[in-house]
């Protein structure tokens, strides 16, 4: 009791000075100055307040201190502005303003301004310098705001909120808008994003102003949000868009049923398009089936794969397919069952004979007598947009259009493409949007696909280009030499990329024997010159191999580039010399080694490839006849053999590290390496440790904890200076970065420079620096020259297949679904070897298949019997098999089993 006393007497006290003070006017001329200037913000202050937060709305201040530098209190005159309304209407419109205004504006002598809205318990507490600056530049509110944020998130809801602006109390509403979030328009794609769309507007009164959950959303939905602010002087500009916010994925939609593209009687081609994954990618799907009137179900297929086909079906029977998919969440639902009843006969597709003769119909039609519900089922697949893919022949230069359903192919569009462009043109925005999907093939495949294809034309054009310089590089240095070259053909003309026809003059004959071909083809190379004699190393190879009567229409070649590529690389690797080590990404790259002329050979406790493949094998004879050759000489010849691979336009296996392909597309600008093409990134793939380090130094302070010089360990062991006077610099703070760089440039080029130089030059004696930077060829563009494609797509070979056999032989007939199936379901390594024994190599070609890739009935072969192959015309020749099994066992003893030529 006594301090409370004690307290309301002072309170008296200062209370009755104050007033003293007033009446008497005894304030000292400092106390008269601040009270002046408090006076002066309190009078601004008021009067922003009342026209800006009250809007004409009558308002009353007072004050809780007889004190002139006392707060001032503002608010709405509730009884003024009820007085002021007439009729009904008059006095709602009043009610509607004083509930829109804040219950109460607090201003202080030092400017500071507090805004309270009991009915959302937001305050905004501001200056009046903030709201004069405002006022003085004329901003509404700031010119870029913060954009919205997350704060939680459900399979079915996002809940926002988001900053206030600087200075808070100029903004009484804000608007929030958001769009579906489209992959292509983040990665530069110009496919034009989602319209933004109002998603709520809120006063600063409003419950929740600084929030907003957003529902109800489908599982796995991706939005951006922006927003603006408004007051009297107008909105300010939205903000950047948020970063991308999703909704918890969910299992995936239930699939529609599947569909039949072929009905046959022992067989069907079953597709299906894929449902919305609702943000988690599909891992498989599953498919069952039953004949009618069994008690359960089958599963027949768990893949990827949006089609299968299915055998051991009876004629005239009756059966049931239902189908789900799976994701990381969960599984969907099936799919309503899907029936069909085999024919008694087989439905034949139109036959395309040459397809380059055909192609140009307009393929939606049915031609032929068949089972009606299989001519349904074939109409049906032709108008599925998910089934058309797109290819190139590089002999007409023209896009063709293929159905991995039906096996059809066509030149124009087809109807099903411009159907489905024309839909999703047209879909409104929750058909695009929180309702669903437009039917047919989602947004981001079709985004995916547009850009590989145009991705694959640009590419296609720069290789054109490169390809044709390169000749015309050939020409002129032949010509320059006083020698005549085959010169066929208008370089300049935007012909095939095939090359030129090759006459006596212009063609080198080497004959190998494939137990010692490295050897032989090591020494055979090493005479080679680049001048005189038509320059020999620019003439193009035709190969035999000894004790075979193949003859090199192209596939013998093929196969000796595959073959040589990956015996030299295993050779030069740690199984052997050492020379080249594999990266942490599984590339390869030169070793820090001090290359000797006489070299051990290394052992092969420390090698990662212990167990190669067949063809990847040295010779013993191959090893004894190079055990002398020394490292920067074999170099060159690996550098000259890949050359020479590119300038004859084939394909080899040759795995080299980014770092590697770079250089060889980049070159090196001078001896001093002044100019920097790497960065300390590159050298994470081929020392982790050493790019941990580096960038450790990148990002913090050095100072007392790093004590080097500019030095490094060589491959010798002794120290080798990076620059002039390293061994007396300290790597300080402030040099760090040059350190980084040279040390970057060190590990990349310098520590392998002895094994790098030489490799370089014979891969530019072939394939001229000057030719690959005039056609902008990077080192990724270079990858894909050299080794293909980097895997392989049955449906691909299947669009660039011709048929040779019976009428009825094509791609509806029962042995060739067979096939096909047994490829795709081949592991990787597997559909290579198949490649391989049909074409002579493995590698993917860029442009198709040229020849094509012709399937051929064995009518003469026995049934069950292996199938034959033709590597020069690329031809397949294959008999009856009674089964699938049967048919898959003979394969794969054929394409891992044979080797060689032979003529029949």
């Amino acid at each position: 009791m006594g301090a409370t006393s004690s307290l309301l007497n002072s309170s008296n006290q200062s209370i009755k000075e104050q007033k003293r003070k007033n009446s008497l006017n005894l304030w000292t001329i400092d106390e008269k100055k601040e009270i002046e200037e408090g006076e002066l913000i309190l009078k601004k202050g008021v009067q922003y307040a009342a026209e800006h937060f009250y809007y004409g709305v009558p308002v009353v201040t007072t004050r809780q201190s007889l004190d002139p530098l006392s707060p001032v209190w503002v608010r709405a005159d509730d009884e003024a502005a009820m007085q002021r309304g007439g009729a009904l209407h008059e006095v709602e419109q009043e009610w509607k303003m004083i509930k829109s205004v804040p219950t109460t504006v607090m201003i202080t002598s030092k400017g500071r301004v507090v805004i309270v809205f009991e009915r959302s318990s937001v305050t905004y507490d501001i200056t009046i310098d903030s709201i004069a600056k405002a006022i003085e530049l004329n901003a509404a509110v700031q010119a870029t705001p913060l954009p919205p944020q997350l704060q939680g998130r459900t399979q079915e809801s996002l809940d926002l909120y988001w900053e206030l602006p600087d200075p808070p109390g100029i903004a009484q509403y804000v608007e929030v808008q958001y769009r579906r979030y489209r992959a292509a328009c983040v990665a530069g794609n110009p496919t034009d994003p989602y319209p933004w769309q109002a998603l709520v507007s809120k006063t600063w009164d409003t419950t929740c102003f600084r929030s907003h959950l957003f529902e109800p959303l489908k599982p796995g939905r991706s939005f951006e949000f922006r927003l603006r602010y408004r007051n009297h002087k107008g909105w300010s500009e939205f903000s950047a868009p948020s970063i991308v916010y999703s909704t918890l994925p969910g299992v995936p939609s239930t699939p529609r049923p599947p569909s039949s593209s072929a009905i046959l009687p022992h067989a069907t081609h079953l597709y299906w398009n894929p449902p919305d994954c609702n943000g988690a990618p599909i891992e498989r799907y599953i498919l069952e089936g039953r004949a009618v009137g069994e008690p359960s179900f089958a599963v027949l297929f768990s893949g990827l794969m949006l089609y299968h086909v299915v055998f051991n079906l009876h004629p005239q029977f009756a059966y049931n397919f239902r189908l789900k998919a799976v994701n990381c969440v969960g599984e969907s639902a099936y799919c309503e069952v899907y029936s069909i009843q085999t024919p008694s006969r087989l439905y034949v597709a139109p036959r395309t004979g040459d397809w380059r003769e055909n192609a140009a119909g307009i393929g939606d039609t049915v031609s032929g007598e068949g089972d009606s519900d299989s001519e349904t089922a074939y109409a049906n697949a032709q108008r599925c947009p998910a089934a058309w893919r797109t290819y190139y022949d590089h002999q007409t230069r023209q896009m063709f259009y293929f159905n991995v359903l039906t096996g059809s192919r066509q030149l124009q569009e087809p109807v099903a493409i411009t159907l489905a462009r024309s839909l999703s043109g047209t879909a409104s925005s929750d058909q695009m949007g929180i309702t669903g999907q437009p039917v047919g093939e989602s947004e981001v495949i079709r985004d995916d696909r547009e850009r590989a294809v145009e991705r694959t034309t640009n590419f296609r054009l720069k290789r054109f280009r490169f390809m044709r310089d390169l000749r015309k590089h050939r020409q002129e240095t032949a010509l320059s030499l006083g020698h005549e070259e085959n010169c066929q053909g208008d370089s300049s003309s935007l012909g095939s990329l095939a090359p030129p026809p090759t006459s006596a003059s212009s063609v080198f004959h080497l004959e190998v024997d494939r137990d010692c071909m490295l050897a032989e083809t090591y020494h055979i190379m090493r005479t080679f010159r680049t001048g005189g004699l038509g320059g020999e190393i620019r003439k193009r190879l035709r190969v035999t191999f000894k004790g075979e009567e193949g003859i090199d229409a192209g596939g013998l070649s093929k196969e000796f580039y595959l073959l040589i590529s990956r015996q030299m690389l295993r050779y030069a690797g740690g199984k052997y010399r050492g020379w080249l080590r594999t990266t942490e990404s599984g590339k390869l790259y030169f070793s820090e080694i001090t290359p000797r002329i006489h070299a051990p050979l290394s052992s092969s406790a420390n090698s990662k490839e212990d167990k190669p493949e067949p063809q990847d094998q040295v010779s013993v004879r191959s090893v004894e006849s190079l055990r002398r050759v020394d490292g920067p000489s074999f170099a060159h010849f690996m550098g000259r053999m890949l050359g020479k691979a590119l300038h004859d336009q084939h394909m080899v296996h040759a795995p080299l590290s980014g770092v590697l392909l770079t250089l060889m597309t980049y070159g090196i600008k001078d001896k001093n390496f002044s100019e920097a093409i790497f960065d300390s990134r590159d050298v994470k793939d081929l020392d982790s440790q050493l790019h941990k380090s580096l960038e450790w130094m990148r990002c913090n302070d050095i100072t007392d904890i790093i004590e080097s010089t500019f030095t490094v360990v060589g491959p010798d062991g002794n120290d080798v200076i990076l620059c002039k006077n390293g061994d007396t610099i300290p790597v300080t703070q402030e040099n760090k970065s040059e350190y980084i760089r040279l040390m970057t440039q060190w590990k990349t080029v310098f520590s392998v420079s002895a094994l790098l130089t030489p490799f370089l030059e014979g891969f530019w004696e072939l394939v001229p620096l000057a030719v690959i930077c005039s056609n902008e060829i990077s080192s990724a563009d270079l990858d894909l020259m050299l080794n293909g494609k980097p895997s392989i797509d049955v449906e691909e070979i299947r669009a660039y297949t011709i048929f040779q056999g019976e009428k009825d032989f094509n791609d509806s007939h029962p042995q060739v679904i067979m096939l096909w199936q047994v490829v795709r379901e081949f592991e990787d390594s597997l559909q290579r070897s198949f490649l391989k024994f049909v074409t002579g190599t493995s590698s993917v070609p860029l442009d198709g298949y040229d020849p094509p890739f012709n399937l051929t009935q064995g009518i003469d072969m026995v049934e069950d019997s292996l199938p034959r192959a033709h590597t020069c015309f690329n031809q397949l020749v294959i008999p009856i098999y009674s089964s699938v099994d049967v048919m898959k066992e003979k394969l794969v003893f054929a394409i891992t089993e044979t080797e060689g030529f032979d003529l029949s």
